[in-house]
């Protein structure tokens, strides 16, 4: 499979070995072709308004995954220093073979544990495999780390945001709130969080399927932007052909 990422970033996609974990996202891609389109077109989405609102000129990314992200963020700022973990040996073969490997920095990491060792960056690229509002507790040791270096932003996502509808109440309690019955009181309801706790809020937003959300410094909690990223976008973002 080949994929164009933001119209110029070119991957090739060996076929999926039945041995590879289904989890990893070199599988998923494969199987989820649609949903990486819309992963591609969220992150687009969001890191485009980062890029008119501030110089980003160092990275760190604790989910490199395939490295869609990885392009997107190469392309959109050209960072001085761009450090990127990843835990599957799959996922790390394929990015250091990547146009762009040559800019970037690329190491075996277990998030878990580098989040916690990081160094200031300007931008925090935390793309979890699995995250919701009943996760965050589990990661808080990590976010705290990641929030207290006050870098410029922090991106995240919630990979749940498709079954929000169906834990209205129970996705709600995390976040403090009783229930939350739309998508805006959901989004409003993770910023005014990360506020609370950190200091940060959601500048922009992105959903279809999952959600992205970047955090910005902010005196007060930001009325988040959403995107709601439609097909034609997802496509745009992330082209296959020869599947």
């Amino acid at each position: 499979m080949k994929v164009v990422v933001d119209h110029n970033i070119f991957m090739s996609f060996p076929d999926p070995d039945e041995s590879l974990d289904r989890e990893s996202f070199m599988y998923w891609i494969h199987k989820r072709p649609a949903f990486a389109q819309a992963h591609a077109g969220r992150q687009l989405s969001v890191f485009t308004r980062l890029k008119q609102l501030m110089e980003i000129e160092s990275v760190i990314e604790f989910f490199g995954g395939v490295g869609l992200g990885t392009g997107i963020v190469q392309k959109l700022f050209q960072p001085k220093i761009h450090r990127v973990y990843e835990i599957a040996s799959e996922c790390l073969s394929h990015l250091q073979e990547q146009s762009f490997s040559s800019r970037i920095m690329v190491s075996y990491g277990d998030a878990g544990k580098t989040m916690l060792e990081a160094d200031y960056a300007d931008l925090m690229f935390c793309d979890f495999p699995l995250m919701n509002p009943m996760r965050l507790e589990n990661w808080r040791a990590q976010l705290s780390h990641v929030f207290g270096l006050s870098p410029k932003a922090i991106y995240m996502n919630d990979t749940s945001f498709w079954s929000r509808h169906l834990h209205r109440e129970r996705y709600a309690r995390p976040l403090g709130k009783r229930v939350l019955n739309s998508d805006e009181e959901y989004i409003l309801a993770y910023s005014e969080k990360m506020h609370s706790e950190y200091g940060y809020s959601i500048e922009a937003s992105a959903i279809h399927h999952g959600a992205s959300f970047l955090y910005v410094k902010s005196k007060e909690v930001l009325t988040p932007t959403i995107k709601r990223i439609q097909k034609r976008d997802a496509r745009e973002a992330m082209n296959i052909w020869g599947r």
